[in-house]
């Protein structure tokens, strides 16, 4: 099981965390969580006092299958407790949690202000932003500039933490040093990566392709054989030499029959783990999205952006998942930029009313669960020059547009017939295109 470290918002305090497995989008909804309230998972650690985390707080999109927990070298067990459906995997959460060695440990930059606690499943590059954890104050070198962050006290005594930076480059003393820890730093590197879009997800994050459709790798740089096997058959292909060496090169990879598809080259560490399916094992419930931004007519499932006209149309954010949250960012006409954080499709849809007819750009996003962009086509007002002759057949509103041009102060706004104004002041007559 992973540990994480979180960096609060001041860059000094921190906090360590689990995550539990959530339910499948399947299992979210076909379970009755009223019916599982007396079960849940229990966390025990010697000396600690058990924890419960109750089932509703596993369900897809929650947001709250994060457990906050002290540091600590003692391990960490999770089991079930209650009667779980049996349709609902329970192998998922038997897990256990090995404590902090004696000497402390390396957390890697994971996402955002996450830190993953070093183990084979990382990497760490030279070059990296990491942060070390030890019981006791040892500073850790200075060609590293370490920046001392908060302190944790706990029952067992107090864990101090720092931010270092990898030299870019390989040097001795830090490689003896990080070998206390554990950790073997390694030269980035391209990686092969998959660019076709899967059809779904395994259980267990496998992306699913169907059987005769293309499978599209951009190669790791440092790659010259690429590999495609399955449990029966292998294929290998030479690639040719590249002009640029940071160029990407893109293979597609076409499978003949369903199964695993594993894709790796001569790069070390350089494999991809997917599935072929044939469109007959495709749960085809699926397909239906579980949320969705409704603007006007328009209807925009996850992992898609669309560009739209009208700025008045109303907006809604629909969901079947009630414990659901999002955050959404609204850049607005004049250049503002207002985020929220965490709110339900109701509360969410309520706020973004407040910037309809006033809006640029709009993004919702919803976690592993997707995201979608709207945004808005809004011409630039083009200047031209109008005839005088023009202006005599202007309406008020253009009197109106010229006058407060002219007079200067906004809060006195001049009204004037459009057969009095000054030919020369026809330059500030605009029209959308």
């Amino acid at each position: 099981m992973p540990l994480y470290l979180h960096l609060n918002s001041d860059d000094h305090g921190w906090t360590m965390f689990i995550e539990c497995d959530v339910l499948s989008i399947a299992e979210s909804r076909n379970t009755a969580y009223g019916l599982l309230f007396f079960d849940g998972l229990v966390l025990n650690r010697p000396g600690e006092q058990p924890r419960k985390v109750r089932a509703d707080a596993l369900a897809a999109g929650s947001g709250r299958n994060r457990i906050t927990i002290t540091p600590s070298r003692q391990k960490l067990s999770v089991r079930m407790i209650g009667t779980w459906p049996r349709s609902i995997r329970s192998n998922r959460w038997q897990r256990n949690l090995v404590g902090l060695p004696r000497g402390g440990a390396v957390f890697v930059k994971f996402r955002g202000g996450t830190y993953r606690r070093y183990d084979s499943m990382t990497s760490v590059y030279w070059g990296d932003s990491v942060v070390v954890v030890r019981p006791d104050a040892v500073i850790p070198p200075t060609e590293l500039s370490p920046v001392q962050l908060g302190t944790v006290p706990t029952a067992a005594g107090t864990w101090h933490a720092w931010r270092v930076v990898l030299p870019s480059v390989a040097r001795r003393a830090v490689i003896d040093w990080l070998a206390d820890f554990g950790v073997v730093v390694e030269t980035r590197r391209s990686r092969t990566r998959i660019v076709t879009p899967p059809v779904e997800y395994a259980g267990d994050g496998k992306p699913r392709f169907l059987l005769g459709e293309p499978v599209v790798a951009t190669v790791a740089e440092a790659a010259s054989i690429l590999i495609a096997e399955s449990d029966v058959t292998i294929s290998a292909l030479k690639l040719p030499g590249r002009a640029r060496a940071a160029s990407e090169q893109g293979i597609a990879v076409t499978a003949i029959e369903s199964g695993p598809l594993r894709l790796r080259t001569n790069v070390p560490r350089d494999v991809i783990n997917s599935e072929i399916v044939t469109e007959t094992s495709v749960d085809r419930d699926s397909f239906t999205p579980i949320w969705f931004l409704r603007h006007g007519e328009t209807m925009l499932a996850p992992f898609n952006a669309s560009e739209e006209t009208d700025i008045e149309a109303q907006i809604e954010i629909h969901s079947e998942l009630a414990g659901l949250t999002f955050t959404a960012t609204v850049h607005s006409m004049d250049g503002r930029v207002e985020t929220r954080h965490n709110d339900g499709a109701l509360q969410l849809s309520k706020w973004l009313r407040r910037f309809r007819g006033n809006t640029r750009l709009i993004e919702v996003d919803a976690g592993n669960l997707g995201f979608v962009r709207l945004e808005f086509d809004t011409a630039p007002c083009v200047v031209r020059e109008v005839p005088a002759a023009s202006l005599r057949q202007s309406d008020w509103l253009t009197a109106y547009t010229i006058a407060s041009e002219l007079s200067g102060d906004n809060s006195d706004l001049r009204w004037r017939n459009p057969h009095q104004i000054r030919p020369n002041h026809s330059s500030i007559v605009g029209a959308w295109s």
